[in-house]
C-alpha cells in the first residue's frame, strides 16, 4: 500500500504546478520521498477564524490554570504532560492542568489515569472530555501546552496564540516557523523542561502578560 501511496504522490509531484505544504518542515518529505521539484513547492500554512479564536471571559477557575486541547493518544504524549504537571505542582500546589480531548486510544488512556492516580494528582489534573468549543476551552487557561512527539503544523498552537495564551510546545513539525520567539519549544518528552517554563511564567506574570498579547499579534 504503502508503495502506491508513494507512486501516487510522485505522480502528482510530477505534473502539479505548485505544491503547498501547511509548513516548510513538510517540504523535505516531499523532496526526499516524492521526487519534488523544490521550485515548485510554496508554503501555505494553516489558517483559522481570528474572530472566532480570541481573548474572551468565559467560567473558569481561579487557580492557575494550564490547558491542552488534544487526542488522548500516544502521539499526543499526555502522559509527558501530567509529569510536567507533577513538577509544578511541587512549586505552585494549587495548579491546575486540564486536557480537553477524547480518548481515541482506551488502552493508552488507562494508562494516563494510573499515572495521574500514582503521582497523586487528582486535585491537580483533570480529563475534561471532547469540547465543541474549543475557543471556550482555551481561554480557561492561562497557559497552553503541547507534548506531541509528532506533528505538522498544529490548528491548536495557533488556536491558543490567536487567544492570547503562551504555548509552550515541543518542538516538532513545522511548530518553532509560528512560535519562535513567542513561546517555548522544548523537545519531546522533555518534561522537566516542559514544567520550568511553565513555572517561569506563572512566578513572572508580566512576561506572561506581554507575551500573550504579542501572541496574538505574531497569528
Amino acid at each position: 500500500i504503502m508503495g502506491l501511496v508513494g507512486l501516487v504522490s510522485r505522480l502528482n509531484y510530477h505534473f502539479a504546478d505548485q505544491i503547498s505544504p501547511v509548513c516548510a518542515y513538510n517540504k523535505r518529505w516531499e523532496i526526499k520521498f516524492g521526487g519534488a521539484d523544490e521550485e515548485k513547492i510554496k508554503v501555505i500554512y494553516n489558517g483559522i477564524d481570528v474572530n472566532r479564536f480570541r481573548k474572551m471571559e468565559v467560567p473558569r477557575s481561579d487557580r492557575p490554570t494550564v490547558i491542552t486541547v488534544a487526542r488522548i493518544d500516544p502521539l499526543k504524549d499526555i502522559e509527558t504532560y501530567i509529569r510536567a504537571c507533577d513538577l509544578v505542582r511541587k512549586k505552585i500546589p494549587d495548579v491546575l492542568c486540564k486536557v480537553y480531548g477524547p480518548p481515541v486510544d482506551e488502552k493508552y488512556f488507562k494508562r494516563c489515569q494510573k499515572l495521574v492516580k500514582e503521582l497523586k494528582l487528582e486535585n491537580n489534573f483533570v480529563f475534561a472530555g471532547k469540547t465543541s468549543t474549543p475557543e471556550r476551552a482555551i481561554n480557561e487557561g492561562d497557559i497552553f501546552i503541547l507534548t506531541s512527539i509528532s506533528d505538522a503544523f498544529p490548528f491548536a498552537v495557533l488556536e491558543a496564540m490567536a487567544c492570547e495564551k503562551v504555548v509552550v510546545s515541543s518542538d516538532v513539525g513545522g511548530v518553532k516557523e509560528v512560535l519562535e520567539g513567542y513561546g517555548f519549544l522544548i523537545k519531546p518528552k522533555d518534561y522537566k523542561s516542559f514544567a520550568d517554563r511553565i513555572i517561569y511564567l506563572f512566578e513572572n506574570p508580566s512576561v506572561l502578560a506581554e507575551m500573550s498579547i504579542a501572541s496574538r499579534e505574531r497569528v
